[in-house]
């Protein structure tokens, strides 16, 4: 099937293929005999993709192309369709070289926008790509370009999207009918990334600007300053077109109100409810005023497959605000769906119809509850639900192209309806077949914006659930044997150790979706962490809805723990959590402080009474996570200290912006850092397993001490990055090499130089933001610049190099997780999986200058001097600090992480 969400989201599935073929006969010279196959074959291509038979449709369409020979305009037609059949089959670069070539004869599409900064001539092809786009605009033209402005926002190209459906616009002046479609594409654009930026908002100003009570909420305007444009963009594509047209907008628009209101839902956590249910009556207010017109505009559709996709696009964002409340009479939808049913069947187009068939199903699972007891029209209603889903299976296996997307949300929609009916052993072996389907799809899932946003809502959801059905199925000792799992390695036969692979392919699949492409590095002999260390145990904290599941592996063993909390209570307490030490607390006079304060500075006894205020809060929600996660590991003996030296976490998302090692047990009255080692990593296996190399040992050190201006925004200066080079230097004394790159000398230029010198530890001191949004994930430099995660990686591998040797320990001294960005620990988790360091230390927020120089200062006495491990290293470190009174509080010592290679 086509890699490409069809009923599930916003975008327009398809070019409008019927109406655009009638258009193109109109204008075609009259046909010379010897073309007449030529017009034949071009004919019934455009049959073949009406079915939904894509790889049909290219075939055909490039014979038609052939055989129009010297017909430029008939052959180009034809080749312009092709690749609209390969974007319909998920086969993005393909389709892009396609269109490309037609512009410029053997230009790819990887070079038109090969993302490569040591590659000079690629601004200049793109500059010459986008020079050959200009001229006497025809219909071909016009199509092509908004084609290709499609697959590139796929691609995740948006600003080269954007210019090329520019160009397109410009050029469909002569044809008001496909200037509506393009406007279509570029609200798709806007709402692209508009969905890009919101996971890093200030909410309170967000919330504040919507219930402005002057605010006109009755418009299709609203959704917020951040997708006014889009929803501008489908208002301007209504003018002057058809019907199809016409309602394909307003679908478009319906289903990002309903994203919006399933976003707004996901916010409980920092807006209060009040506050929620008025954005909600404002989003319910303008929906009412749509849904009914694009209803009574359904039957005067034309008959082709555009049209039934419109039936299904307008019944899937029904059945999803039917969700929750009784939203839309269920008899209307299921009527709209069964004509998409009657009108697929008529074309032939199995995916329409398994699609449809599929949400028919979908409509009858969510008039039962997830939970509780069930009535006996509950039972009908699953039991109906179950068949329809199994018919729907059935029929995705007679579409004619990839169909593992919808595939996977069939198994999962099984899986549910199995679940809430009580059958746990059919239910883990359909969750079984959709995670396996979902492994198979991971590079694809990554390589287009369309799953970027749909992850949360349609992928994420199958782990956890997954997770669930494991842990209850090994506690209630149901029959695992049966069950087939695609792994690389051994057979799984227990369910521990099951959840415990799917909990590091949820965190896996989460940075290959931040990153858009597979990010983890090929594992080569990898090693079992209980191979490595006998005294370190792993950790997995996993938030279910209605508690939080603790998975403990040592030795080869694996056992769970579970704390009966709902998934609302821990998320809020984490949040609160962080909020506490990321927004409240604040030293006089240091770098932190001018960060988070503006330069607004206490007095001394003021600040010292915050700062005491700001630590008994902080303590009474970090000992409540305390016993959450760890005292009941303690009660059961499972970390007995005198055998337990090591914790190794593999934290759930919500987990990963707190400071773990600053988790506090309120009976010994202690941090979790002072009882052991605390490490973070992303799997249960290490590749490089051995002691930092202390035999010829180079140092890397740079740093930023001066304000550095990125645009008009300022990064002040940190003015204890002097001392702590410094204190990097004095390690020249006992024979290790150094090289210091100060503020202008630290640039991307001379880091990359000295990285080729292959040192065995990286030392970064400056400001660096990890937030969800890529584009805002980068390290500060001496020159007034940045290097972004994507070059940081180039910067730390170099494929220039003749040594492979890869960093043993990456330092990044005074990075921070953007406050309130609730995925900003991808940042930093993929900083350490690119760098392919063996071990990272980052810092989760802008830390105190004096205080980083001191811990810093002792963790390399710790580790060069006093031959320390690295956790033991970076352990003693935190504690020397914490018994300094002016350092004590959490804020100055814990916002250093581990991650990797411990040893």
């Amino acid at each position: 099937m086509a890699r490409k969400r069809f009923l599930f989201h916003l975008t327009v599935q398809s070019i409008l293929i019927s109406i655009l073929f009638t258009f193109f006969l109109s204008i075609i010279a009259p046909i010379p005999s010897q073309a007449s196959n030529a017009l034949k074959l071009e004919q019934q291509g455009n049959s073949y993709y009406e079915a939904g038979r894509f790889a049909e449709a290219v075939k055909v369409w490039q014979q038609a192309a052939d055989a129009y020979k010297k017909d430029e305009k008939g052959k180009n037609r034809n080749l312009i369709n092709k690749a609209q059949a390969l974007q319909s089959l998920g086969l993005y670069p393909e389709a892009c070289n396609q269109i490309t070539q037609l512009f410029i004869k053997n230009l790819t599409c990887d070079q038109l926008i090969k993302n490569n900064k040591n590659s000079n001539n690629i601004k200049l092809v793109q500059e010459k790509f986008i020079n050959s786009l200009q001229g006497q605009p025809n219909i071909n033209r016009v199509i092509s370009l908004r084609l290709l402005g499609d697959i590139l926002q796929r691609l995740d190209e948006l600003d080269l999207a954007n210019t090329v459906l520019q160009t397109s616009l410009e050029a469909s002046k002569q044809y008001p009918e496909y200037q509506s479609i393009i406007y279509i594409s570029l609200g798709n654009l806007e709402r692209i990334k508009a969905s890009k930026n919101r996971n890093s908002l200030d909410y309170k100003i967000i919330v504040s600007n919507i219930l402005d009570e002057d605010a006109n909420f009755n418009t299709a305007n609203f959704t917020l300053n951040l997708y006014q444009q889009a929803m501008s963009n489908y208002d301007l594509s209504k003018k002057q077109s058809s019907i199809l047209t016409q309602t394909q907008a307003e679908l478009n628009q319906i289903s990002l109100l309903v994203e919006n209101k399933q976003w707004w839902t996901e916010q409980i956590i920092k807006i209060n409810k009040a506050d929620l249910e008025k954005l909600q009556l404002n989003l319910d207010k303008i929906l009412a005023e749509k849904l009914p017109k694009v209803e009574l505009n359904l039957d005067k559709l034309p008959e082709n497959r555009e049209a039934v996709y419109a039936y299904i696009n307008f019944s899937n964002s029904l059945v999803e605000l039917n969700r929750n409340k009784k939203y839309y009479p269920e008899q209307k939808i299921a009527k709209i769906l069964s004509t998409a049913i009657q009108k697929s069947r008529n074309l032939g187009d199995k995916q329409a119809e398994t699609l449809a068939v599929g949400n028919l199903a979908r409509l009858y699972e969510i008039q039962a509850p997830e939970t509780g007891n069930l009535t006996q029209q509950d039972k009908l209603n699953l039991d109906t639900a179950k068949k329809l889903t199994e018919q729907a299976l059935l029929l995705s296996n007679e579409i004619n192209a990839d169909r593992r997307q919808i595939l996977y949300r069939h198994r999962h929609q099984l899986g549910r309806i199995l679940k809430t009916q009580g059958d746990i052993k059919a239910a883990l072996s359909s969750y079984a077949e959709a995670w396996n389907i979902l492994q198979s799809l991971r590079a694809d899932l990554v390589t287009n914006t369309d799953n970027q946003f749909s992850f949360r809502q349609n992928v994420e959801p199958i782990y956890r659930e997954f997770i669930d059905l494991l842990l209850q199925a090994d506690r209630n000792k149901i029959d695992f044997e049966q069950l087939v799992l695609q792994t690389e390695g051994k057979p799984l036969k227990n369910p521990l150790d099951t959840a415990r692979l799917v909990m590091q392919s949820l965190q896996l699949a989460e940075l290959d979706n931040f990153f858009q492409e597979p990010c983890s590095p090929p594992v080569a002999k990898p090693v079992q962490i209980d191979k490595i260390d006998q005294n370190a145990v792993v950790i997995y904290p996993i938030i279910l809805k209605n508690r939080l599941e603790v998975i403990l592996y040592r030795s080869g063993q694996t056992s769970s723990n579970y704390f009966p909390v709902n998934e609302d209570e821990v998320k809020n307490t984490l949040e609160s959590l962080a909020s506490i030490i990321y927004n409240n607390t604040e030293l006089k006079s240091d770098s932190a402080l001018l960060i988070n304060s503006g330069g607004n500075l206490d007095t001394d006894e003021f600040q010292q009474q915050k700062l005491e205020r700001n630590k008994q809060e902080f303590l009474k929600s970090s000992e409540r996570v305390y016993d959450w996660l760890i005292k009941p590991l303690e009660e059961n003996n499972q970390l007995d200290p005198n055998n337990v030296k090591t914790l190794v976490f593999l934290l759930d998302r919500a987990f990963q912006k707190i400071p773990i090692a600053a988790l506090h047990d309120k009976m010994s009255q202690k941090y979790l850092i002072e009882k052991y080692n605390v490490v973070l990593n992303l799997g249960q296996e290490l590749v490089e397993t051995k002691p930092v190399s202390r035999s010829n040992m180079k140092i890397l050190a740079a740093g930023v001490s001066e304000t550095q201006y990125i645009g008009k925004e300022p990064f002040p200066g940190l003015r204890g990055v002097e001392k702590e080079l410094n204190s990097i230097k004095q390690f020249e004394k006992v024979g290790v090499a150094t090289t210091i790159l100060p503020n202008k000398n630290f640039n991307q230029k001379n880091l990359q130089t000295q990285i080729k010198t292959s040192p065995t530890i990286v030392h970064l001191a400056t400001h660096g933001v990890f937030s969800s949004n890529r584009e805002r994930t980068f390290l500060v430099t001496g020159n007034n610049s940045t290097i972004n995660v994507d070059d940081f990686q180039n910067l730390l591998n170099p494929q220039d190099s003749t040594n492979n040797k890869n960093i043993e320990l990456l330092v990044l001294s005074a990075c921070q997780t953007a406050s309130g960005d609730e995925k900003a620990a991808l940042g930093m988790a993929g900083v350490v999986i690119r760098s392919e360091a063996s071990s990272t230390i980052a810092s989760l927020w802008s830390v105190s200058d004096d205080a980083t120089v001191e811990l810093m200062k002792e963790f390399y006495q710790n580790l060069i001097t006093r031959k320390m491990s690295r956790a033991k290293a970076l352990r003693n470190a935190q504690i020397s600090l914490l018994k300094i009174q002016k350092f004590n509080h959490p804020f100055y010592w814990a916002p250093f992480v581990l991650v990797g290679n411990w040893l």
